[in-house]
């Protein structure tokens, strides 16, 4: 009960409520991101989209458009592309090598908003964009400056989808070689105890770990930096795996990744 506690302190002493990105506390954000490693940002965007959103990709999804875990192109995943992430073997985009279950959908900002989900990505680039200190839409509907917005869903299913611990190696990496500073900004679609019963994404910090599902709902935003140890905990691992719909937890991201489509 002390640790539950202890945790729900450290997640409100990083909650920040904001509902105009006017009005982004940046200072505290980086303040905090720098002691705690992670920050959540709640009221930028509205429940009822996401929920939408999510339905939307839950009556536009088909198994049958899954791609394996390795082998697709560089302008593959500048289309809508649905891919499977399984095991420990890495993709052009990606140097780390864990283990993990996932299923990811690739949706850029230049291609048709299949799964309703465009404005929530876009809302996601303006803060991302702050905190590096570029103009909002830099890198969102085009290559800039040899980088591009990888606006994409992960689905860790029903059944034992997870992520092993693990620092954001590569996209840090290509943060560093434009001189910005990285930060992963993700919103939470999903919602423990609806979605899911077990497990959830997680940060650790000396030697303790956080399950960030216990706290977030769906619209919160989560950012942490490159330095800060994640993952997602085995999502309802006494059930049987459900490949066969959008099950279990969901997160949307705006990450950079290096155009190599040239």
């Amino acid at each position: 009960m002390t640790a539950l506690l202890t945790h729900s302190k450290q997640f409100n002493d990083n909650l920040f409520l904001c509902h105009n990105f006017d009005n982004l506390p940046l200072d505290s954000l980086l303040s905090s991101l720098s002691s705690s490693k992670f920050v959540c940002i709640r009221g930028l965007l509205e429940p009822t989209k996401v929920k939408q959103s999510k339905l939307a990709l839950s009556q536009k999804f088909s198994r049958a458009k899954d791609h394996p875990t390795v082998g697709e192109s560089p302008q593959d995943v500048q289309t809508n592309f649905q891919k499977l992430a399984v095991g420990c073997a890495r993709g052009k985009h990606h140097l780390g090598s864990y283990g993990r279950l996932l299923r990811v959908f690739f949706n850029p900002l230049w291609q048709e908003d299949i799964y309703e989900m465009h404005d929530v990505f876009r809302a996601l680039v303006i803060v991302r964009n702050k905190l590096i200190g570029k103009p909002i839409n830099f890198a969102s509907d085009t290559i800039e400056d040899g980088l591009w917005t990888a606006a994409r869903i992960h689905q860790y299913p029903v059944g034992g989808g997870f992520i092993q611990t693990h620092r954001d190696r590569t996209q840090s990496t290509v943060s560093e070689s434009a001189n910005l500073n990285y930060y992963q900004v993700f919103a939470i679609l999903s919602q423990k105890g609806e979605d899911f019963e077990q497990g959830g994404g997680f940060i650790e910090e000396q030697g303790k770990r956080i399950i960030l599902d216990d706290y977030i709902s769906p619209g919160d935003i989560v950012i942490y930096d490159g330095s800060t140890l994640h993952g997602v905990e085995d999502i309802d691992p006494h059930k049987v795996l459900d490949l066969e719909t959008v099950s279990g937890r969901l997160s949307a991201f705006v990450s950079l990744y290096k155009d190599l489509s040239s």
